[in-house]
Parts: C-alpha cells; sequence; structure tokens
C-alpha cells in the first residue's frame, strides 16, 4: 500500500492517556445545551436550558466535583501478576496493592510505599461494594478468563501494626491512605519507605518523592479524632530520617481512635500524560445506554521499583457500557477487556440487542478465541503477523459482559486497514482491506486479487459452526490500493466508502455501468459501493462510483437513507465536484470537509444529488456524519478560526490550533440557509471530534480534548492530567428542547 494510503483510510485518532478507572472511558461535561454523564446521583428531569456563557464550568469547579469520584478497586482474579490483591486505575497511574506493599505503577516509574516493622501477613479486605463490574478475556484458554470480577470503593490493610489498620482508597488523581489507630495502640510504631523514588524531602510541610515521571506528592498529613459526634483536629506532621517515613503527632486522648490520612497528588514535570496512550474509538447509543469501545494500553505490575521503560509491551480491546437516567448522569453497567500478549487494537462497534459487537487488528496468537469460531489462527495457517479479529459481548444473568463469540479473520498476507463492522439480524458484516493472498470467499461471490491492497467484505453467522459460520466473502477493487473507511447496511444491501490509489492514471476502478463517475481521476479518489449479498459474482455489485479530483480526497463515514448514500470526508482540491444550490460551491484552501449525497439505484449522470464543501481556509476534517428527521449531523476537527457557526452555539469561537466541531444541514440547495447550526467544541489546547450518536433529541459526540477543555461540576471525570484526554458529550440539539 502507498505510504500516504493512511491520510484517507479509516481514521484512527490517537487520544492520549484517558483514564482508565473505566477501562478508559472519560466523559465530558458542558452542561445547559451541552449535558454530562455524571457518575454521582442527578435529579430525573433534563434541566431547563441555560445561556452558553452560563454552561461554560471553571477548571476550579470541575476540581471540586472532582472530589466525591472514588478509585475502583479490582479484586485481582487472575487478571494482574499473582501478588496483587487489589489494582485501582487511575489519571496517570495504576494502583497495585499487595500484601506487604502499595506500588504506583507511573509512566516510566515505579513507587511503592512498603511499610516498616509491619505484620508479615496483614489481611486485605475490600470495603464498599460496587456495582458495576470487568470481565477479562485474555489469552486463548478459557480457564483463565475471569467474567465480573468485583470492585470496591476503598480496600482495609487489617492488622498492618498491632492495633492499627491501613484504608487505602481516593479518587481518579490521587489515593489517600488512612492509618487507623485504635483506642490504646501505638502510632510511633508506623513507618514506610517510598522505594523507586530517586530523592525524598519535606517541602512546606509535604513530603516530596522525585520519581523518572516526575514529583510524587504526599500532601502534609491531616490528623483527627472524633469526640462527641466532632471531628477534632490533632496536630500531625511528616518525619523523615534515614529514608523511612512517620508521623509527629501533637496531643490527643490515646483512649479513643486516631486517624491519620495523608493524600498523595502526581504532580508532571518532565512527563505530559498517563500510565500509557488510549484510544476511544467508537461511541453507540441504544435505548437509553451508552456503549463505548476503544483500545487500552497495558499497564504489567512493576516487578522492581524505581525507573522502568514506559513503552508499554502491548495493547488490549475494552468496551464499557453505561446507563442513562432522565437526567444525564450515567452508571457504569460493565467493562470488558480483551486482547492477548501482543498488540490488539479496537477498530469498530456495533450494537443489536443489547448485545457489542467489535472488531480490529490483533498481533497476538493468543487472542481470546471461542469454541466453535470460524478461524481460530491468527494470520492463516502460516502464523505470525496481524489479523482482523471480530468479537460479540453479550450480558451474562448476573450482570457482567460474557465473550459469545471471537473469531480471527484473515488470509495468508498481512491484514491492513482497521476493519469496519455492521450487524443485521444477528449476522455480523465486515469490511476492511488486505494486502492480497487467499482470503475466505464463497461461491458466487465476486473476488479479484492482484496483491495489492484489496477490499474484503464478509458476512458471518456466529453460531459456532466453525467455517460453516461463513455466510459471504469476498474481495474488491481494481489494480491498485483500496482502503476502507466505513460500511452500512440498509434494505439487505451493503454499502462500502473508503479511497482508491493507483499508480498509473489509466489503471481501472471497477465501477457500474451509468456511474456517475467511472475514471479514476488521480491521487487518492473516494470510491462508493452497494453490494447485494447474493452470490451473483460481478452483479452483486449493484453500484460502484468515483468521486475525487486530480488531488487527494478521502471519506470518513457513510450514512444511508431511502437508497442515498450520505458521505462525508475531506478534499484537497478547489474543483471538488458540488451542486447548484449548495451551501458552499467555493474551495476555501488547504483541505476542506466535504458533504456528498449519492443515489446508488439509478446509475446515471445525475446520481450526485448534493455536493457542498465546508471549510474556511486551514485544514478541516469530518469524522462521523448521521441523517436524522431530514437533516445531516456532522463531527469534524478544524484548524480554521474562520469556520461558520450558526444558530445559538454552544461557543462561537475557535480556541485553540484545533477544535471539535458539531454541524446540522438541511441538504435543500438553498445555499447559506442549508445550515441549520454549528459550533465549536473545544479548549485552547488540541481538541477534536470524531464520533457521532443521535438518540432521543441528543447528540453524543466522542473526540479528544487538551487540558483545558470546557467542563461542568458533576461530571465522571472533570480533571485532565496530561495533553490530550478523551471525552463522551450530550449536546441537546437545536429544536429538541
Amino acid at each position: 500500500m502507498n505510504d500516504d494510503a493512511g491520510r484517507w483510510m479509516r481514521a484512527s485518532w490517537s487520544v492520549h492517556s484517558i483514564s482508565r478507572q473505566l477501562a478508559a472511558l472519560v466523559p465530558l461535561a458542558l452542561t445547559a445545551t451541552l449535558t454530562a454523564f455524571t457518575a454521582q446521583p442527578a435529579a430525573q428531569a433534563t434541566p431547563p436550558p441555560a445561556s452558553a456563557d452560563a454552561s461554560k464550568a471553571t477548571e476550579h469547579q470541575a476540581r471540586h466535583a472532582l472530589a466525591d469520584l472514588p478509585l475502583s478497586f479490582e479484586a485481582n482474579r487472575g487478571q494482574s501478576d499473582a501478588r496483587v490483591r487489589y489494582l485501582a486505575r487511575g489519571d496517570g497511574f495504576t494502583l497495585f496493592l499487595t500484601r506487604h506493599r502499595a506500588v504506583f505503577g507511573l509512566d516510566g516509574a515505579a513507587v511503592a510505599l512498603k511499610p516498616v516493622g509491619a505484620a508479615r501477613n496483614p489481611r486485605l479486605v475490600g470495603r464498599s461494594p460496587q456495582q458495576a463490574t470487568t470481565s477479562y478475556f485474555r489469552g486463548k484458554d478459557p480457564s483463565r478468563w475471569r467474567r465480573g470480577v468485583p470492585a470496591f470503593g476503598r480496600v482495609r490493610y487489617q492488622g498492618l501494626y498491632r492495633g492499627i489498620d491501613m484504608v487505602v482508597r481516593g479518587n481518579r488523581s490521587g489515593a489517600e491512605y488512612d492509618f487507623v489507630v485504635a483506642a490504646g495502640a501505638d502510632p510511633s510504631r508506623i513507618g514506610y519507605r517510598l522505594q523507586g523514588a530517586d530523592r525524598l524531602r519535606i517541602r512546606h510541610g509535604d513530603l516530596v518523592a522525585s520519581t523518572a515521571a516526575g514529583r510524587f506528592i504526599h500532601r502534609a498529613p491531616v490528623a483527627y479524632q472524633r469526640i462527641d459526634g466532632e471531628r477534632r483536629r490533632v496536630d500531625a506532621r511528616f518525619r523523615l530520617r534515614h529514608g523511612v517515613v512517620s508521623f509527629a503527632l501533637g496531643s490527643y486522648d490515646a483512649s479513643r481512635r486516631l486517624v491519620i490520612d495523608p493524600e498523595t497528588d502526581l504532580e508532571y514535570s518532565t512527563y505530559l500524560g498517563g500510565n500509557d496512550d488510549d484510544d476511544i474509538v467508537s461511541v453507540v447509543v441504544r435505548d437509553g445506554d451508552v456503549y463505548v469501545a476503544g483500545t487500552t494500553y497495558s499497564d504489567d505490575f512493576p516487578t522492581t521499583p524505581g525507573a522502568y521503560p514506559d513503552t508499554p509491551s502491548g495493547s488490549d480491546v475494552f468496551v464499557s457500557r453505561l446507563a442513562l437516567d432522565g437526567g444525564g448522569s450515567a452508571d457504569l453497567v460493565y467493562s470488558a477487556i480483551l486482547g492477548g500478549g501482543a498488540y490488539d487494537t479496537m477498530s469498530d462497534m456495533a450494537v443489536e440487542d443489547g448485545d457489542i459487537y467489535v472488531a480490529g487488528d490483533t498481533e497476538s496468537s493468543n487472542f481470546p478465541i471461542t469454541a466453535g469460531a470460524f478461524d481460530d489462527d491468527l494470520y492463516g495457517s502460516d502464523g505470525g503477523g496481524t489479523d482482523t479479529f471480530f468479537a460479540k459481548i453479550s450480558p451474562d444473568g448476573n450482570g457482567a459482559a460474557d465473550l459469545a463469540y471471537s473469531s480471527f479473520l484473515g488470509g495468508n498476507y498481512y491484514n491492513s486497514g482497521r476493519a469496519a463492522i455492521a450487524v443485521h439480524n444477528g449476522d455480523i458484516y465486515l469490511a476492511g482491506s488486505t494486502d492480497g493472498g487467499p482470503y475466505p470467499q464463497t461461491p458466487g461471490a465476486p473476488y479479484h486479487n492482484d496483491y495489492s491492497a484489496e477490499i474484503f467484505l464478509t458476512r458471518i453467522s456466529p453460531d459456532g459452526n466453525g467455517e460453516d459460520d461463513l455466510v459471504y466473502g469476498a474481495m474488491l477493487g481494481g489494480a491498485g490500493d483500496e482502503g476502507l473507511s466505513d460500511i452500512a447496511i440498509s434494505g439487505g444491501d451493503v454499502y462500502l466508502t473508503g479511497s482508491a490509489y493507483y499508480e498509473l492514471t489509466d489503471k481501472k476502478f471497477p465501477a457500474t455501468r451509468g456511474a456517475y463517475d467511472r475514471t479514476y481521476n488521480g491521487e487518492y479518489d473516494i470510491y462508493v459501493m452497494r453490494i447485494s449479498p447474493d452470490g451473483n459474482k460481478r452483479d452483486d455489485i449493484k453500484y460502484s462510483s468515483l468521486l475525487g479530483t486530480r488531488r487527494s480526497e478521502g471519506s470518513s463515514a457513510i450514512a444511508v437513507r431511502d437508497g442515498k448514500v450520505y458521505l462525508t470526508g475531506s478534499t484537497c482540491s478547489h474543483d471538488f465536484p458540488t451542486t447548484r444550490g449548495a451551501y458552499d460551491r467555493s474551495y476555501n484552501a488547504k483541505c476542506d470537509v466535504i458533504v456528498s449525497v449519492l443515489a446508488t439505484n439509478r446509475g446515471v449522470e445525475h446520481d450526485l444529488k448534493y455536493s457542498t464543501f465546508f471549510g474556511a481556509g486551514a485544514d478541516d476534517d469530518s469524522g462521523s456524519i448521521r441523517v436524522s428527521d431530514g437533516r445531516v449531523y456532522l463531527v469534524g476537527t478544524t484548524e480554521s478560526p474562520g469556520l461558520p457557526t450558526k444558530g445559538i452555539p454552544y461557543d462561537s469561537t475557535h480556541n485553540g490550533k484545533n477544535d471539535g466541531f458539531l454541524a446540522v444541514f438541511a441538504l435543500g440547495g438553498r445555499r447559506g440557509k442549508d445550515l441549520k447550526y454549528a459550533t465549536f467544541l473545544g479548549g485552547p489546547k488540541q481538541d477534536g471530534a470524531y464520533a457521532l450518536a443521535l438518540d432521543g433529541g441528543y447528540a453524543y459526540v466522542a473526540g479528544f480534548a487538551g487540558a483545558d477543555f470546557p467542563v461542568t461540576p458533576g461530571a465522571f471525570d472533570t480533571t485532565s492530567n496530561s495533553e490530550g484526554d478523551a471525552f463522551v458529550a450530550r449536546l441537546l440539539l437545536p429544536g429538541s428542547g
């Protein structure tokens, strides 16, 4: 495949160090017309609209809202090192609790709190059980899979010293460890080392540990007793001697219980980001639930405190399901993590009848595969390399996630480009690109293979009957490279879009007779295909057309309504085809967003029903498109300060180098009046939007956000500890409330 092909293939936005407490879900909050998923109880009624100015919360307010969001401590059921009893994932760290140490795994360093002179075998007990669970499907051996792993809000080290317990808790930006001293017990017994720190010092009452990843700060301790129902402070400070940390206390009532409470913060100096990078790829809304899926990078238990390589040893796929109430708050229903011993990356997700279907790429020969799967060998019979995978995740009878079906999909050559997935009546439709070679094919399906990058289209019935699960398998393309961007199903037909690149302009793309454009134009052209998977060879291709110019164009997403394909992408050409009366027929500069509508059931020159530019002088790109009630909804990323806003936008100002945007069109051919609503989404850092779902008058937008992205109190996560986080936002659509 040509080296530049990635620009126009399926989008893969890197979302840096998103919070991993939900296996990498970080919702955004913007209130009023933009409301958030919150982790705390909320009123059942949707809040009344407020002004855009009122909806912008300050960072100060956001940090206060974070205080009540607890860490989630998973009991170790085999998903981590055997020495680990509980683990929790926060913003920028993973906390591993072993019998003898509390280990903070940072990106590039590990710091272990090691009690000195403590009991040999303290008992670790989870407290404050949480409703949501996480399921782990790692490796091929089902006996090692873990379903419904419970989680707790805190963990208690009972009997750490005689009469003294340690309670570990916290929020997503830090952890707290309380020492609970029983009446008559001696707090002078408490002492610990911070293993792995390069330097320890006490500064302004705080204990500061310098590490390879930055400073690890233990705030000045707060000690107190409860007497007659009141909390009474006891003077307390850190004491540091010969590398051992202890506490100096003022006078207190030794006949009553005493609590000593330091608090930890991560303050990065040379390092920006959390505990490795994560990607959110897809968001889907169904029946009031929000489904989020993506890639999470490995957080292996650090065997030795101190500096260690910050390169992840692999990656896994995650999915999370959240239940919304009428007030915009969300509760985590379950999460699941799938992966093997190497890199596994998520590319697309679909939801049908409460089941989650995911697809992606894997390098793991031990990726979790279910019994009776279509293909249980990586890279065909040769082993090694990269294959497509796909999986079905269903809720079990106890409300946890279960792996109902999982399989490889590939030939004897490398699968390149990320697979797209769709589901129809329980059957799984997968499309992507492969670098040639034999590929699963069914009799009568079109099959073209010249050992360049070809498009594959596969239909699987996930019944657990091995190779008999294959219902349809085709390879499509011309004498060049084709990449796949998106798939849609309507009326039993499959619609595909992507980009085509040929070394020579005389190379033929398999366009159908009477298609809008049968001629390859140059560089990258968009293609649109409509397939009826009936097994009638080339007659299965009901429509196939190019759309492009002599310069580069690429598609990012499609939606289908009444036989028309609604397409969005980008063009870097001034002569991209537009239609009379379109919103903007003038190329603006660099690369513009495009919105085009093709009628695929006619095959005449007027197939192009509508086509417009949307841009303003810098690079603009789209991420997703949806069609509802005659309107077209579009999200993307823009560098253009002059990108048009319309209606009463949440934000009419371009805030940084890149901002996300949401635009709503009514494609009536009334030029400027076709744009009904447009707003920026972002702060002064790098921001963008790439995924979109519509439900009940709301738009759900997923994207990446810089450290100063606007948030509101009460959001599930309101703090960014890195150069970029992921967000999921809910916006009240114009005219919906």
